[in-house]
C-alpha cells in the first residue's frame, strides 16, 4: 500500500488528489493492478504528500509521525547573519589572560557610561590583530562579528564618538599602562636576562600633527613623520613605547628612553642591547654615565679606537671577482682568521675579547669644559699631534679622528694640534721641550709658514716672549691638564667576524668600483659623439655628483683632458682609484665590535650572541608595520597618533604571546588567526517576533589542534556558548562594504 498523486486537467488547470492505493491481482496468475483504497483529497502542496507517505511508512514501521515541513524549513532556512568568531573570540580571551582587560578596566573607570572603555579597546585591538583598517572601518566591523556577544556592548552602542573618546582616554593613561603590562610581563616570564632597544617612524596621509616633520622614513622616502622608540623583553614582548618628534636624532631618544628606566628597580638593572647608532664615543660616555647597563655596537669610524690590534690589515688582498668566488674567499678569510686568535663560537662566527679598555677621551665633565675654555698647552699640543700622524701612518688607525679620540680629542681639535707640523723637526722639539707654552698656537704655526731663512729668529722672539710672560708675577696661570685620575671611564670590549658578510662586502665594493668605471667609459662615449657640448667643470660637477651618491667621492681621483681634434674640442673623463683610501674603508669589512658596559660579566661569545639577539625588537618593528599596519597614519592630533600606537603596542603584546605559545607547534600567530577566520557564528532567527539561537560552523581538526595547544577549547565547546553568549536583538545585513 502506497500514497499516490493524481493529476486531472480541467481546461487550462491542473487538480492534484492524493490518492491511498494498494496493489492486487484479479485472478492467481494474473498480472497485478492497483486499486484506490481510498482518494485523499485535493492537493495544494508537495509538503501534503511527503506527509502522508511518512505517516504511512511511520505507521507500517512502528514509529512516531515527523513533519517532513518541520525538517525541510530547518534544512533550508538562511541564517540571518554570519558572526566573525573564533579569530576575535581567541584576542578578547588573550587579553583576559595577558592582563590586559583588568589593567585597562582599572584605569579606564567606566563612571557614568553604560559601555566600559577597556570593551571599546578590546575590541580595537582585535581589529588591529585580525582586519587592521581604520577607526571608522573599526564602527562599520564591530557588529559583523561576534564581539558585541563576546564584550557586552550593542553594535549601536560602539559608534565613532565613542571610540575617539576611548582613545582620548587611553592616551592619558599610557604611562600608567606601560607600567603595569611590563610588570606582569616579568611576574610571568621572571627577571629578564636582556631587553632590547631600537627606534622606527611612521608617516602620514596630509598634514600630519605637531609631532611629525618632514624628512627620510626608514625606506627612505620623503615623508610627514614622527618617531617611535620601542624596548622590549628578550621575546619581544612590549615594555615601554615613547612616540617622539619626526626629526629628533635617534640617540637622544634612546637616551631618555634609557633614563625612564632608572625610576623601574626591576629593570634598571637589566642588560639592554641598543641599537649600532649610540656605538660612538660621545653616546658611550652617555650611556656610561646614565648608569644603565648596556650593549652596543660601535660605528665603523671607531673601530680602532677601542680596539687597536684588529687584524684587519691580514685580509687586504682578500677580493673576491665574482659571487661564485665568495665561497673561495670565505674560507681563506676563515683560515687566516682563526690563525690570528680568533675563536669559532658558530658556523659563520669568530669573536675575540679585547677585555676592559678606557674610553677614548674619558675625561670628567669638568675637564671636558675646561678644554673648550682654555686652550692645552702647545708642548702638549706637538706630542699629541705626533702621536697621531705616527699612529695613522703605521696603520693602526684608519683615519685622523679615530687616533684623536683615542688620545682623547676630537677631529677640529686634532686638526688645530696638527697645525703645528708645518714647523721644522728641530723648533717641533723645541716646542714639546716647553720653550713656548705661553705663546698661542696659532702664533707658532704662523712661524712654520715663512720662508727657512726667518724661521729660526722668529722662533726666538717667541720664545723670549715666553720668558717674559712666565717671569711676569700678574701673569695669569697656565692652563693645566687633566691628571690620569679623570681618564677613568671603561669599557668591556670584544670583536666579531664573518667570513660570509665579509666576503659579500668585499666583492659588492668592487662592483661598485666596476660600476663607476662602466659609467666613465658610457659618458666618454657619450662626448665622442657629441664633442664640445660640456664645459670641463660642468663635466667635473656631473661625475662628482654620481660618485657623491654613492657616497664614493673620495675613493676616487677626478680628472678632465681637454683636447683639439681637427678643431673640435673633446672632452675625456678620467677616474683613478685612490688605493689607500680603498684599502682603509675595506679593513672594517666582515668584523663588529662590542662594547658593554663594564658591569656585565659575560664572556666574549656571549656578548656577542647577545647584541646578535636584537632581532627581537627588529621583528617586532616588522609585525606592526606590516601584520598590524602602523602605517600610515591618518590621524590629525598628537594625543591620537599616541592612542594609536598604544593599540598597535597592545596588539603585537597579543601576537608575540601567541607566537611563544605556538613556538612548539611550528606555527606563527599571523598563520593561526588566518586558520581560525573561516570559524564563524552563525544567528539564525526564523522570524522578527523569535528568540535569536546561533550555531558555530564546526572547527576542523587544525583548528582544534591549536586550540588544544593554547588552552582555548572552550571557545567552541556548544554548552559553552550557549551559556556565556546573549543573542542580540538585531542584526546589520552581512553584505560585504568597501573599507576605507
Amino acid at each position: 500500500m502506497f500514497v499516490r498523486l493524481s493529476s486531472v486537467k480541467r481546461g487550462s488547470k491542473i487538480y492534484n488528489y492524493a490518492q491511498l492505493v494498494e496493489s492486487t491481482r484479479p485472478k492467481p496468475g494474473a498480472a497485478p493492478v492497483h486499486r484506490v483504497v481510498a482518494n485523499l483529497g485535493r492537493v495544494t502542496d508537495m509538503a501534503q504528500i511527503e506527509n502522508l507517505r511518512a505517516a504511512l511508512n511511520a505507521n507500517r514501521d512502528g514509529g512516531r509521525v515527523a513533519s517532513v515541513t518541520a525538517e525541510r524549513e530547518a534544512v533550508v532556512s538562511r541564517p540571518r547573519a554570519v558572526l566573525r568568531y573564533l579569530d576575535v573570540a581567541v584576542v578578547v580571551r588573550m587579553l583576559s589572560q595577558l592582563g590586559v582587560l583588568d589593567e585597562l578596566g582599572r584605569l579606564l573607570p567606566q563612571a557614568n557610561s553604560e559601555v566600559s572603555p577597556a570593551h571599546v579597546v578590546a575590541a580595537l585591538v582585535a581589529q588591529r590583530c585580525v582586519a587592521p583598517q581604520s577607526k571608522l572601518h573599526a564602527v562599520r566591523w564591530f557588529p559583523r562579528t561576534a564581539l558585541p556577544e563576546l564584550l557586552g556592548v550593542a553594535p549601536e552602542q560602539f559608534n565613532n564618538t565613542r571610540v575617539h573618546r576611548t582613545l582620548e582616554m587611553l592616551e592619558q593613561v599610557e604611562g600608567d599602562l606601560m607600567r603595569g603590562l611590563s610588570r606582569q610581563i616579568v611576574e610571568r616570564e621572571g627577571s629578564l636576562s636582556v631587553s632590547f632597544l631600537d627606534l622606527t617612524d611612521t608617516y602620514f596621509e596630509g598634514a600630519g600633527p605637531e609631532l611629525s616633520a618632514r624628512g627620510k622614513t626608514k625606506e627612505g622616502l620623503l615623508r610627514k613623520k614622527v618617531g617611535i622608540a620601542l624596548l622590549c623583553s628578550p621575546t619581544g614582548l612590549p615594555l615601554r613605547w615613547q612616540v617622539v618628534v619626526g626629526n629628533r636624532p635617534e640617540p637622544s631618544t634612546m637616551l631618555d628612553m634609557m633614563r625612564s628606566t632608572q625610576v623601574m628597580s626591576w629593570l634598571s638593572s637589566t642588560p639592554m642591547v641598543v641599537d649600532r647608532a649610540m656605538g660612538c664615543t660621545t653616546y658611550v660616555r652617555q650611556m656610561l654615565e646614565i648608569g644603565v647597563p648596556f650593549i652596543t655596537a660601535l660605528r665603523v669610524m671607531e673601530h680602532e679606537s677601542y680596539f687597536a690590534d684588529l687584524p684587519a690589515s691580514e685580509l687586504l688582498d682578500l677580493e673576491p671577482a665574482s659571487k661564485r668566488d665568495e665561497e673561495r674567499c670565505a674560507e681563506e678569510a676563515t683560515r687566516r682568521i682563526e690563525r690570528l686568535g680568533f675563536e669559532r663560537v658558530a658556523d659563520n662566527q669568530f669573536c675575540r675579547d679585547a677585555g676592559i679598555v678606557r674610553v677614548p677621551g674619558s675625561g670628567s665633565k669638568k675637564r671636558v669644559k675646561q678644554q673648550q675654555v682654555q686652550s692645552v698647552l702647545p708642548s702638549i699640543a706637538m706630542q699629541i699631534a705626533r702621536s697621531v700622524d705616527e699612529a695613522v701612518a703605521s696603520g693602526r688607525f684608519r683615519t685622523y679622528a679615530a687616533a684623536g679620540r683615542f688620545f682623547g680629542h676630537e677631529l677640529d681639535r686634532v686638526k688645530s694640534f696638527r697645525g703645528l707640523r708645518v714647523l721644522p723637526e728641530g723648533l717641533q722639539q723645541r716646542v714639546m721641550e716647553g720653550d713656548v707654552d705661553s705663546i698661542s698656537r696659532r702664533q707658532i704655526a704662523l712661524v712654520g709658514k715663512m720662508d727657512e731663512a726667518d724661521q729660526e729668529e722668529a722662533f726666538e722672539q717667541l720664545v723670549r716672549l715666553h720668558r717674559r710672560r712666565s717671569s711676569s708675577p700678574t701673569q695669569s696661570a697656565l692652563p693645566q691638564q687633566p691628571s690620569a685620575a679623570e681618564h677613568k671611564l671603561q669599557v668591556r670590549c670584544a670583536a666579531y667576524f664573518n667570513p660570509i658578510i665579509f666576503a659579500t662586502q668585499r666583492r659588492l665594493a668592487a662592483k661598485q668600483v666596476a660600476e663607476v668605471e662602466r659609467y666613465i667609459q658610457k659618458l666618454n662615449e657619450k662626448l665622442r659623439d657629441n664633442p664640445g657640448r660640456k664645459q670641463p667643470s660642468t663635466l667635473r660637477r656631473e661625475i662628482e655628483e654620481r660618485l657623491r651618491r654613492s657616497d664614493l667621492i673620495l675613493l676616487f681621483d677626478i680628472d678632465v683632458v681637454e683636447t683639439n681634434i681637427g678643431g673640435t674640442r673633446q672632452l675625456e673623463a678620467k677616474v683613478t682609484l685612490n688605493k689607500s683610501e680603498w684599502q682603509q674603508r675595506r679593513r672594517s669589512d666582515g668584523f663588529s665590535v662590542i662594547v658593554a658596559d663594564p658591569r656585565i660579566e659575560l664572556s666574549a661569545e656571549q656578548l656577542c650572541r647577545m647584541y646578535r639577539a636584537k632581532d627581537a625588537v627588529e621583528t617586532d618593528f616588522q609585525v606592526i608595520k606590516s601584520l598590524l599596519k602602523l602605517r600610515p597614519v591618518r590621524h590629525r592630533t598628537d594625543l591620537k597618533v599616541r592612542a594609536h600606537v598604544t593599540l598597535c603596542m597592545l596588539a603585537l603584546l597579543v601576537q608575540r604571546s601567541a607566537h611563544q605559545l605556538l613556538a612548539p607547534l611550528d606555527l606563527s600567530a599571523q598563520l593561526a588567526f588566518e586558520l581560525f577566520e573561516p570559524c564563524r557564528l552563525a544567528a539564525h532567527q526564523p522570524s522578527e517576533r523569535s528568540r535569536p539561537s546561533y550555531v558555530l560552523t564546526h572547527p576542523d581538526a587544525e583548528q582544534s589542534r591549536i586550540l588544544r595547544h593554547l588552552g582555548l577549547t572552550q571557545l567552541v565547546d556548544e554548552l559553552e556558548l550557549q551559556r556565556s553568549l546573549s543573542p542580540r536583538a538585531t542584526f546589520v545585513t552581512t553584505v560585504r562594504q568597501k573599507t576605507s
